[in-house]
């Protein structure tokens, strides 16, 4: 079974390694004391080592409970006639007092100290000194548990108070996004939501001249443009900000949409500059990412399935070109891959800050054509008063690139 790196990371916990460290650390110290003593060759000790290791490789699972009845084995076995202590052994029962000590088990550590200093004094393997050195040794790597576990508690902690933390910072930022986003709608919304009404009602006064109505007709429009640019930096600002940075890439959202793609029986086609992310300012990246999410929606819903569809984007000195074709079917599929906005709206978007949008369905395939500019966040909430006749100007060309 092939295991990703996060598979191995979840099941290769650092207790877990620190086992299988400790077992490969033993058998190579029992290899080299077999063939350096031969009374470890006799049976008995073998038998007695490898349960002692197999119950060391269980607490991976069981550790509470298996390193109890390691301690008990080694505390024990020193009883035994002709049995001689593997080291093996000795270096599993002291890691597995420092765990219990790291984990503050004390219910399990105290007593597995106390067992092994009574089988230490009692059995005759060390004279009394060499005993109590040896008990001031378990004290010694018990400490060192203790402290590992120690450290690694204040590391959690503090990672859970930086998490609070951030968590508190997101909420704050979502209730300022949410309160200026209403001030937006109750003050600027309704003014110019009042000014479009009075300048259209004026316009229909026929006592004016024709200069006066076409000025008013201008501020009229402008000022619905205007409305609807200042929507959807309201939509956007009520978008909650776990969604807008939960890490959601250009590059993943070009894979959803060939992912969702294959849902409908046709085939996208990605043509993107290498490293394209690290190419783009956060203005950029997320208005190609709606264009993105839009360009897919209409594909799964007119798309022609068994057909091949293709998304590009080229940076082209300053201004980014997105491109998004497909072959038009006869069966709508519903689906909502969607940025909120749709093209409508991305239009006037984009339109505002300098760009442009085309969309044009000719000869049974359907373009959309973007033209994003490079410094868009600089660019002011204004564009050309004729900006209407440029876009079917534009719109004129691409009917005849696709007819060509």
């Amino acid at each position: 079974m092939y295991l990703s790196g996060e598979r191995i990371k979840r099941v290769m916990t650092p207790w877990r390694i620190v086992i299988v460290v400790t077992l490969l650390f033993a058998l190579a110290q029992d290899a080299w004391t077999i063939l350096d003593e031969p009374p470890f060759i006799k049976p008995q000790n073998w038998v007695i080592e490898a349960v002692g290791l197999f119950l060391f490789a269980l607490m991976a699972h069981y550790p509470r409970v298996c390193g109890s009845l390691v301690v008990i084995m080694w505390a024990v076995c020193a009883y035994f006639p002709e049995y001689i202590v593997f080291f093996g052994t000795a270096v599993c029962g002291l890691v597995t007092m420092a765990y219990f000590s790291s984990r503050r088990l004390y219910q399990f550590l105290i007593p597995s100290i106390i067992l092994m200093a009574i089988s230490d004094f009692t059995a005759g393997s060390f004279d009394a000194l060499t005993a109590l050195f040896v008990v001031l040794g378990y004290l010694i790597v018990s400490a060192v548990g203790w402290s590992f576990g120690h450290y690694q508690r204040l590391a959690e902690k503090a990672g859970r108070e930086t998490e609070k933390i951030r968590l508190q910072a997101g909420v704050d930022q979502v209730q300022l996004r949410n309160a200026l986003a209403q001030d937006l709608h109750d003050s600027l919304a309704a003014d110019l939501t009042r000014l479009t009404l009075i300048t259209e009602n004026l316009a229909k006064n026929p006592q004016l001249e024709d200069s006066v109505r076409e000025s008013l007709d201008l501020v009229s429009g402008q000022s619905r443009e205007a409305l609807v640019d200042l929507r959807t930096t309201i939509r956007q600002l009520k978008t909650p900000v776990d969604e807008q940075s939960s890490g959601r890439t250009l590059c993943e959202i070009l894979q959803d949409s060939v992912n969702v793609a294959k849902t409908a029986n046709i085939t996208l086609e990605l043509e993107i500059p290498d490293d394209l992310e690290n190419q783009l300012n956060r203005y950029e990246e997320t208005t190609l990412q709606m264009l993105v999410t839009e360009s897919t929606t209409n594909l799964v819903k007119y798309g022609k399935s068994g057909t091949t569809a293709e998304i590009s984007v080229e940076i082209a000195g300053d201004d980014i070109e997105f491109m998004a074709t497909n072959e038009i079917g006869g069966n709508r599929v519903d689906y909502a891959m969607t940025s909120g906005l749709g093209l409508k709206q991305m239009t006037a978007y984009l339109e505002r800050r300098g760009g442009s949008l085309e969309y044009v369905a000719s000869q049974g395939k359907w373009l959309v054509h973007a033209e994003i500019p490079r410094d868009m966040h600089n660019k002011m909430l204004n564009t050309p008063l004729n900006h209407r006749g440029q876009r079917a100007k534009r719109q004129d060309e691409i009917k005849g690139e696709i007819n060509g």
